[in-house]
């Protein structure tokens, strides 16, 4: 077992890496004049570069011990190095020895917690991240939100890169997509407020169409108006190819339209489809649910009969029942449905003005009521009075 002093430390675990490396190895020789000189940054260099032998030793008390040392280095300097810490990060992820794994996340949750530039932090949370994605435990690192709190403050190119990074492998997992998603959302906002670098483009384009596919295709995500709130993803694709384009029309139908709409651009781009490889019974269905919900939220009305139903999803009428059983009250005998609630599938500056004349009713309704009961004992005040008491 190693037991580190002072420059003995060094010599020890310098020693451990020319046994584990063989003849060919002389890293206690070269590291000896400047373990001597303090040379901390050019000692640290020296053993990053050797740190995946670390994994080599045959106790995982040394290996803990050896790379806590090389954290200790790292922490010595003013400033700490990143071109070490990567090669220290990479020794982890070549390591493909499962059985490390646990060893690996509590070496690696040390080394972030100790971490002052965020930036530097920022690496050694993938490295972690790649750890938890390995034993298969993602969700007790999710959010990251909360593990990682000020991940946010990195360069907007780190940030981006690291966003995608979470994305692709929250993707693996079955029950994580629209986590997924989110965080490809994420990498999309970043873009929200500036125009996108011509170098830039190709990429953005290609990462764009993914998340616009995945929008599509999960049935969790029915909002799409983030898209639309951010210009500089609207004129990409308007400006864009004839594939671009559609992309642009299909997602206007989902945020704004119905299955009429839908069913006209359907009818006249199927290859559209075959090629983007987007299942149409999924979409239909889920514009067909969209569709449900634009209707009871414009509905006067809290009843709604059945044929208005089946002529907006241009279904039959007995096939409505299907479309509704989950979120609405269902009337057989009179063929309609009760609508208890809904939500605004776009809440602009039209159902602003909606809300508006609805609160001006109700204030009316209720200032009639008022009289009325005041009436009764010879009071009368306004909405804008406080009664009393």
């Amino acid at each position: 077992m190693l037991t580190f002093y002072t420059d003995d430390q060094l010599l020890s675990l310098a020693g451990l890496i020319d046994e584990v490396e063989g003849d060919s190895s002389n890293l206690l020789e070269t590291a000896k004049p400047l373990i001597r000189k303090n040379d901390t940054k050019s000692v640290l260099s020296l053993f990053a570069k050797k740190s995946s032998s670390i994994f080599n030793f045959n106790d995982n008390l040394d290996v803990e011990l050896g790379f806590n040392l090389l954290f200790d280095l790292l922490k010595k300097l003013k400033t700490e190095d990143q071109s070490s810490l990567k090669l220290i990060l990479e020794a982890f992820e070549k390591d493909k020895n499962e059985k490390n794994l646990k060893l690996k996340k509590k070496i690696l949750t040390g080394l972030f917690n100790q971490l002052q530039n965020v930036n530097n932090r920022l690496l050694a949370f993938r490295s972690l991240f790649l750890v938890f994605f390995k034993l298969d435990s993602l969700k007790s690192i999710i959010p990251i939100e909360t593990f990682f709190p000020d991940h946010e403050t990195v360069d907007t190119e780190t940030l981006r890169e690291f966003y995608l990074f979470i994305s692709e492998k929250l993707e693996s997992d079955p029950t994580l997509q629209v986590k997924s998603f989110e965080y490809q959302l994420k990498y999309l906002k970043t873009f929200q407020e500036e125009k996108i670098p011509a170098k830039l483009e190709a990429e953005f384009k290609k990462n764009l169409l993914k998340i616009l596919r995945k929008s599509l295709a999960l049935p969790e995500i029915l909002n799409f108006e983030f898209f639309f709130d951010c210009k500089n993803l609207t004129n990409i694709l308007e400006k864009g190819s004839d594939v671009e384009k559609n992309y642009l029309e299909i997602l206007k139908i989902f945020n704004y339209n119905g299955f009429k709409e839908y069913n006209t651009f359907l009818k006249g781009k199927k290859n559209f489809f075959e090629k983007e490889n987007l299942n149409q019974t999924d979409l239909t269905n889920k514009i067909r649910y969209l569709t449900f919900a634009s209707l009871c939220t414009d509905s006067s009305v809290d009843v709604i009969e059945y044929s208005k139903i089946a002529e907006a999803l241009e279904v039959k009428n007995d096939e409505v029942e299907m479309w509704v059983i989950d979120d609405a009250k269902i009337n057989q005998l009179q063929q309609n449905i009760i609508v208890s609630r809904s939500t605004i599938r776009n809440f602009d500056n039209a159902e602003w003005k909606k809300l508006g004349n609805k609160v001006n009713k109700w204030r009316e309704n209720l200032q009639n009521m008022l009289n009325v009961i005041e009436e009764s004992k010879g009071v009368k005040y306004s909405t804008d009075d406080q009664p009393e008491h």
